[in-house]
């Protein structure tokens, strides 16, 4: 029976997706995500090469900007590569399978896009309510 690693991360995109075609027509995009871990008292980013797939990838790939919030989870897939002074080198790249927004950025909005109406108001808190 072969193994499978999967892996469910939250974070924020680092750069804007890139959407591209493999040589027979399959759409790809792929992104980079930072989750921060915690060890001891200290947060340790933790990037993850991501690639999402299809029409997913096509419909997505517009949306997943630099600083976006979502939550991915996919297989692990290891990848070898040569690093500087031509070493070998291996990472664990996640070809993703689900993937929803979390809300929120971490960059500031731009000054020429209002806030909407969600941003302007704070929530309603009914104190008649008995629960």
């Amino acid at each position: 029976m072969a193994g499978m690693s999967q892996i469910t991360a939250l974070g924020n995109l680092g750069r804007d997706a890139q959407l591209r075609e493999t040589p027979d027509g399959k759409s790809v995009c792929s992104f980079s995500v930072c989750a921060n871990v915690r060890k001891g008292r200290d947060d340790t980013p933790v990037w993850f090469n991501c690639t999402l797939w299809g029409k997913r990838a096509e419909a997505l790939g517009p949306h997943l900007t630099k600083g976006t919030m979502v939550c991915i989870t996919g297989q692990l897939v290891p990848r070898e590569y040569k690093g500087k002074n031509d070493e070998l080198r291996q990472s664990l790249d996640v070809d993703v399978r689900e993937i929803a927004f979390a809300g929120g950025r971490s960059e500031q909005p731009a000054a020429d896009h209002p806030p909407t109406r969600q941003q302007q108001s704070a929530p309603v808190v009914d104190d008649d309510i008995p629960f």
